[in-house]
């Protein structure tokens, strides 16, 4: 008589919840303190047959063919065993065979007749094994995105490393007066394409300033780190002149 319940409280565990590991069963208590099962999400494993061979929708605790029910009456809190009396909802953990369970039971008719409580229980390795798997692929995915991250901010370091030392050694050779190397000025990055374009104009100057001055002392400006500025000082020289009137006029009639 009881069908239709145990097929309800299977189709709402399937429905609900995606666990397929977790059962379910109700049982009602009894005005003369007993317990009978009344409905289970997996009746042909708990129900047991009658003679005719069907199979008997509701029986006692003894007769119930699952283990697991049976640990479940015995562990539960002694409140739930007189519903007029019990909390309104229990968590419970109990051994079945040396296989840790875990339950939740609750007062269906929450403290009213009939006396029904709903018994949910699953077995700790289904219930937390599943969640460490998840919780693995998670810190797998996590490290795969990290390494990701990681060789892509390398790659833009390197890419961006390597134009900058490049400048740094032509800037090394236009301090030498060296003028032969060619500047790159078409760099992804924007700011190394400016940085490149002032330097290619600060070599064409300092190509151009050489014509007017000599290398040698453009290298001691730059070695004494002093600028070109107006002024001078005072020193002893000899100077030469190599352009006299009628020098050769004369140059030619001495010894």
């Amino acid at each position: 008589p009881t069908d239709w319940l145990s097929n309800y409280l299977k189709n709402s565990i399937r429905k609900n919840v995606t666990d397929k590991d977790l059962h379910g069963f109700i049982f009602e208590n009894r005005n003369n303190g007993g317990q009978i099962v009344i409905a289970h999400s997996d009746e042909d494993e708990v129900f047991p047959t009658r003679p005719d061979g069907i199979l008997k929708g509701m029986c006692e605790i003894h007769e119930v063919k699952c283990p697991i029910v049976k640990d479940i009456m015995v562990n539960m809190p002694a409140g739930f065993k007189n519903t007029m009396e019990s909390p309104e909802y229990s968590v419970i953990s109990f051994q079945t065979r040396g296989v840790e369970m875990i339950g939740a039971l609750r007062d269906v008719a929450t403290r009213r007749p009939p006396n029904w409580v709903l018994c949910l229980y699953i077995s700790n390795y289904d219930l937390f094994t599943k969640t460490y798997s998840r919780l693995y692929w998670n810190l797998f995915f996590t490290v795969v995105i990290m390494l990701g991250a990681v060789l892509v901010s390398l790659y833009l370091a390197w890419n961006a490393s390597r134009p900058l030392e490049g400048l740094a050694r032509t800037a090394e050779k236009i301090g030498k007066m060296e003028f032969n190397t060619n500047i790159d000025t078409n760099s992804k990055i924007l700011e190394i394409r400016e940085l490149s374009g002032s330097m290619n104009r600060m070599k064409i100057g300092l190509q151009s300033f050489t014509r007017y001055l000599p290398k040698g002392l453009l290298n001691t400006l730059f070695e004494t780190g002093q600028g070109a500025k107006p002024g001078g000082v005072e020193r002893k020289v000899t100077i030469s002149f190599t352009d006299i009137v009628d020098f050769t006029h004369y140059a030619e009639k001495l010894p």
